[in-house]
């Protein structure tokens, strides 16, 4: 239905679009697709796990995964109220072999109820944290979630003999500048570690990609919503860049890139140019028939603790080799400074030790410092010790930014990492 006429000359929120707005629209491109030279029987009638199965990455592999006719496709996240919609949406149809299960991936005893009841074959681990200044302020919570929940999690595939091992990880990995973005990284390093250990026989692999359109917290929805109320727009900066890919193409590429790996490998998601965040708010205002700056404002705000004004997908040190898939890249490191035992081993020992104080290794000693106490306030119950925080530090060179980050937690006191 056209919109009514008088109301769009008069209005200042512009007019109902006659049709949706398409991801290619934003893009500059069309979404990639299916490539035939990839050979997908890996994810082809397995016992499939997906973690953090209610978040935009996770809801989205189940529904591809249905497609691979999976023996039994497990729902894993702890948000109820999520986890209940997508098992909703699935409908009837999908009772025979999907189980949903509400669990948190720091909790030891669950997770090996799942892996013992349902012996999961390929995991696709996208469970995490993910707002980066969000764990600014609380950066144990990053610490616990995103590096002890994939620790376990993996231990766990492991031990029970899982096929493929799939971390999905992020382009704020890439020289972090950010507590999220360091502890993603250590999580490639976990991958890496893991698939070189002595007759490992689960293929760990990370799949590396930067931001995807429609996910919680991203600026598409965010923007649409501050255009719908009149404005302001909010950007942070106007030459702030970022990467984007749909939601649907990139796990798409996932799921190819599960089939690609050999085990202990990093693949990259080709994602084309970055865009300007403020070119992407001007396009989208004036797709509304609207005018920026005039009939909505577009106001900065600022960078925000721990951001870049640009993300990259690949370290300076890193190798690309293109794979079969077009759009799917494999990275490689020649540095030999990161030990994969030594890494191992020290996380290994720092997860040993247990006992409900410290959030990580939970033994009791010496807290967080003042300086991140008074900015992050939190549960003292719950917040790392200090061991913790050293220990993953000491697992990197001195020189590595994710070392950086970490003992600058450790000691209280942030590095200017950029």
């Amino acid at each position: 239905m056209v919109p009514n006429t008088l109301a769009l000359v008069s209005s200042t929120k512009g007019c109902a679009l006659l049709r949706d707005v398409q991801p290619e629209d934003i893009l500059g491109r069309k979404p990639v697709g299916h490539h035939r030279g990839v050979d997908l029987t890996p994810v082809i009638g397995k016992v499939t796990l997906v973690t953090g199965a209610a978040g935009s990455i996770g809801s989205e592999l189940v529904r591809q995964l249905r497609a691979y006719q999976p023996a039994r496709l497990i729902l894993l996240d702890n948000n109820e109220s999520g986890l209940h919609d997508l098992v909703t949406e699935l409908g009837d149809e999908a009772c025979s072999n999907t189980v949903s299960v509400l669990a948190d991936i720091t909790r030891e005893e669950a997770l090996s109820q799942v892996f013992a009841w349902y012996r999961p074959q390929v995991i696709f681990h996208a469970a995490a944290y993910k707002h980066v200044p969000m764990l600014e302020r609380y950066p144990h919570e990053a610490v616990r979630v995103n590096i002890y929940g994939t620790w376990l999690l993996a231990g766990l595939a492991q031990a029970h003999g899982a096929e493929r091992f799939v971390l999905i990880s992020t382009d704020k990995a890439v020289e972090p500048s950010c507590i999220m973005g360091a502890s993603k990284r250590l999580c490639e390093l976990s991958m890496f570690a893991l698939a070189r250990q002595n007759g490992c026989e689960t293929r760990f692999t990370s799949v590396r990609f930067g931001n995807v359109f429609g996910s919680r917290g991203s600026v598409v929805p965010t923007f649409n919503r501050q255009i719908e109320q009149g404005g302001p727009v909010t950007v942070t900066h106007r030459e702030m860049t970022r990467f984007f890919m749909t939601t649907s193409e990139a796990v798409n590429l996932v799921i190819h890139a599960a089939c690609l790996t050999a085990g202990g490998d990093l693949f990259m998601l080709k994602m084309g140019e970055d865009i300007r965040i403020v070119d992407l708010a001007e396009r989208m205002i004036r797709m509304r028939g609207l005018r920026p700056y005039k009939d909505i404002e577009i106001r900065f705000t600022g960078i925000r603790p721990g951001e870049k004004l640009h993300e990259r997908l690949e370290n300076a040190s890193e190798v690309a080799t293109q794979t079969t898939h077009p759009n799917i890249v494999r990275l490689d490191d020649p540095g030999d400074a990161f030990d994969p035992t030594a890494f191992a081993d020290r996380v290994t020992r720092l997860i040993a030790s247990c006992n409900p104080r410290c959030a990580v290794c939970q033994a009791d000693g010496a807290r967080l410092p003042p300086a991140v106490a008074d900015a992050a306030p939190h549960d003292d119950a719950r917040s790392p010790c200090l061991g913790c925080l050293t220990s993953l530090a000491e697992t990197l060179a001195p020189n590595d930014p994710v070392h950086q980050i970490l003992w600058a937690q450790a000691t209280g006191a942030r590095s200017d990492v950029s």
